[in-house]
C-alpha cells in the first residue's frame, strides 16, 4: 500500500502545463504517424514549351545550274611561232598578266623601219619649212613669183602629211609588237594551253591559247513554272527587283556536295518576261559572291528561293499537335495549371515546326510530350514548371569567394580565362591555348552525375609564370569544366545581385538561418533519428514544437491557472 507523504513538495503549477502539453503534443504525433494517410491524387508529369515567336521563312527549291560570270577565249591578234608560256595550267592569274610570247622578231623589225621612215620624214619637214620661211619675204618683197611660193607651201604640207602618215604607221607597228605578248584580260582560273610551244598561231580568232574564267561572282540558273511565278506575285514578290519597304527580298540559298548549306546568299537579278514553249518554264538567274572559289562553274545544285516571310509568327512543334477530322489542336497550361484543349489555325510548315495563324498567345505553353495522358480541364505537373514559375534565389558554396575583388583580379584561374565557345578552347594569361581533350564523367557521394570536359595545353616547361599558374609536376596544365555548372551558377550570380536578390539575401540571415542555428548548435540537433520522407516530417515537426515551447518560456508566455487539490 502507497502512502501518500504529508508534507512532500508539490511541483510548481508550470511544469504540470508543461508536462500535460508535451503529452498531448506526443500523443497527436503517434496518432499522426499510425493513422492510415490518404492517397494523393494522381497528375500526369508531361513535358512543357513556352511558345517561340520567330520570324519563319518560306522557300521552294529548284534545280539549278552555277555558271562563270565572264568566260574569256585567248586568242593570237599577230601571227608568229609562240615562244614561251609564263602561267601554271588550271592555277589563278590575275588581269594583264602575262600569259604566252609570240617571236616578236619580224614586229620589232618593223617598228624600227617605222622610226626610220619617220625620221626621214620629219627632216623632208623641216628643209620644206626652212625653204617655205626664205620664200615668203622674197615674195614679199617681190623678188619670188606667186609660183615658186605655192611650190614652198605645196612642199611643207605634203612633207606634214608624210610625217603624220609615219606616226601612225609608227603606232600600227608598236601595237602589232605588243600582241605578241598575250596578256589576260580579267581575274579568273586558266585552263590548260591549247597550243604548244613552236605552234605557229595567227590573227582571225583561229589560234585558241587558253581560257580564262572568272569565279569572284558566279551565276546560278534555274527554271520557274508559271504556278510559281503567279504565288510570288500573289506574295509580292517581284523576281530581280529589291522592294526597299520591306525587311526580306528573294535571296537564294545553294546546297554543296557533301549536302551542306553553302553560307552566302545570293540575289535574284533577272527573270526571263517569255516562258519556253517547250518546258512551261522561264529562266532565272541570281548572283553568288564566290569569295573563296568553293562553288564551280558547271556544278549541278538545290536552289532554295526565298518566297516569303512569315514575321513575328507563332511556331509550336509537329509532335505537339494532334490532327483529326475536325481539325488541328494542342494541349495548353493555363496558369493554374488546368490543361485546356485548343482549337488552332495552321500555316505553312517549316522542317519539324508548324505556323499557328489563330488560336494561341505568344505567353501561353503548350504540350509537347505526354498529352495521350490527357483530357480537358485536367490538372498537370511536369518537369519546366519549376523553371519557368520559380525564380531561385539560392547561394552557391563559392559565392561569397567569387564576390571578393582578390578572386576576380586572378587571371590564373578558370573562371577568368578567355574562353572561346565556337572553336571550344581556353586561354591562358600567356596566350597559350587550352584545346579540349575529352569529356569525363563523375558520380558524387549522393549519386549525382556530372559531366566535365578535360582541356590540355601544350607545353608550359618554358612559361616564366608556371609557377603562379599550377603547382603540377606535368609540363602542360591541365583544367576540368563542367560547362552547365557554370552557365547554372552564372545564372544564379545574376539573381542573387539583382536588387531583389540582394532584398532576400538580407532577409535570409535573419528569418531562417538564425532558427536553423539554434536548432542544429544549441539544441544539438545534427541528425535524423528516421529514414523516409514521412517519418523525417514528424520528427521535424516535434522538433520544431519544441522549439517554440522553448521560445514561449524564455520570454515569459506560460499560462498558468489555480487548480484545486482535493
Amino acid at each position: 500500500m502507497v502512502r501518500k507523504l504529508r508534507g512532500a513538495p508539490r511541483p510548481p503549477r508550470w511544469v504540470i502545463y508543461l508536462s500535460a502539453f508535451l503529452f498531448a503534443a506526443l500523443l497527436a504525433l503517434i496518432i499522426y504517424i499510425k493513422w492510415p494517410k490518404p492517397e494523393p491524387p494522381f497528375y500526369p508529369t508531361v513535358q512543357a514549351e513556352p511558345l517561340s515567336v520567330e520570324d519563319v521563312e518560306i522557300y521552294v527549291e529548284y534545280a539549278g545550274k552555277i555558271r562563270a560570270k565572264q568566260h574569256v577565249e585567248i586568242r593570237a591578234r599577230v601571227e608568229g611561232y609562240l615562244e614561251k608560256m609564263y602561267f601554271d595550267e588550271g592555277g589563278y592569274v590575275k588581269k594583264n598578266a602575262l600569259l604566252f610570247s609570240i617571236d616578236p622578231k619580224l614586229y620589232r623589225a618593223r617598228v624600227e623601219k617605222a622610226k626610220a621612215q619617220l625620221n626621214k620624214n620629219q627632216a623632208l619637214k623641216q628643209k620644206a619649212e626652212r625653204d617655205l620661211q626664205r620664200i615668203r619675204p622674197l615674195y614679199e618683197q617681190n623678188a619670188a613669183s606667186q609660183l615658186d611660193l605655192d611650190n614652198a607651201v605645196a612642199a611643207f604640207e605634203a612633207a606634214q602629211a608624210e610625217v603624220i602618215m609615219s606616226e601612225a604607221d609608227l603606232a600600227q607597228a608598236e601595237i602589232a609588237l605588243s600582241y605578241t605578248e598575250v596578256r589576260s584580260p580579267i581575274s579568273g582560273f586558266i585552263s590548260e594551253s591549247s597550243a604548244d610551244i613552236g605552234t605557229l598561231v595567227g590573227p582571225g580568232g583561229k589560234s585558241l591559247l587558253a581560257t580564262v574564267v572568272s569565279s569572284d561572282t558566279v551565276q546560278v540558273n534555274f527554271s520557274m513554272t508559271g504556278l510559281d511565278y503567279l504565288k510570288s506575285k500573289e506574295r509580292n514578290v517581284n523576281l530581280g527587283k529589291r522592294i526597299e519597304e520591306r525587311n526580306w527580298n528573294p535571296y537564294i540559298t545553294i546546297t554543296l556536295a557533301d549536302n551542306t548549306e553553302y553560307p552566302i546568299k545570293g540575289m535574284v537579278d533577272f527573270a526571263d518576261p517569255k516562258v519556253d514553249p517547250n518546258t512551261g518554264t522561264f529562266s532565272v538567274r541570281a548572283q553568288m559572291p564566290n569569295p573563296d572559289h568553293i562553288l564551280l562553274p558547271g556544278q549541278l545544285t538545290k536552289v532554295r528561293l526565298l518566297m516569303d516571310v512569315h514575321e513575328n509568327a507563332i511556331v509550336v512543334p509537329k509532335k505537339a499537335l494532334v490532327i483529326e477530322k475536325g481539325g488541328a489542336y494542342v494541349f495548353v497550361v493555363r496558369k493554374d495549371l488546368i490543361v485546356e484543349k485548343r482549337f488552332v489555325e495552321l500555316g505553312p510548315e517549316v522542317e519539324n515546326r508548324v505556323v499557328v495563324e489563330r488560336g494561341l498567345g505568344v505567353d501561353e505553353m503548350i504540350i509537347v510530350e505526354g498529352f495521350h495522358k490527357l483530357s480537358h480541364g485536367m490538372r498537370v505537373n511536369y518537369e519546366y514548371m519549376v523553371s519557368n514559375q520559380i525564380t531561385p534565389f539560392v547561394k552557391y558554396n563559392m559565392f561569397h569567394a567569387e564576390m571578393k575583388r582578390k578572386r576576380r583580379k586572378n587571371a590564373f584561374l578558370i573562371e577568368n580565362m578567355f574562353y572561346n565557345k565556337e572553336l571550344d578552347f581556353y586561354v591562358c594569361p600567356m596566350g597559350q591555348h587550352l584545346e579540349f581533350v575529352k569529356q569525363i564523367k563523375e558520380k558524387s557521394d549522393l549519386g549525382y552525375e556530372s559531366t566535365k570536359s578535360v582541356y590540355r595545353a601544350k607545353d608550359c616547361s618554358r612559361c616564366p609564370l608556371r609557377s603562379m599558374c599550377y603547382k603540377g609536376k606535368y609540363n602542360a596544365r591541365i583544367i576540368e569544366v563542367n560547362h552547365r555548372n557554370n552557365e547554372l551558377r552564372a545564372m544564379a550570380r545574376e539573381l542573387l545581385t539583382s536588387d531583389e536578390g540582394l532584398m532576400h539575401r538580407s532577409r535570409r540571415p535573419i528569418e531562417p538561418e538564425a532558427v536553423f542555428g539554434q536548432i542544429k548548435y544549441d539544441n544539438h540537433f545534427k541528425r535524423f533519428s528516421y529514414r523516409g520522407k514521412r517519418l523525417v516530417n514528424a520528427e521535424f515537426a516535434a522538433i520544431a514544437v519544441a522549439h517554440n515551447i522553448r521560445k514561449m518560456i524564455a520570454k515569459g508566455y506560460c499560462i498558468c491557472s489555480e487548480v484545486a487539490v482535493g
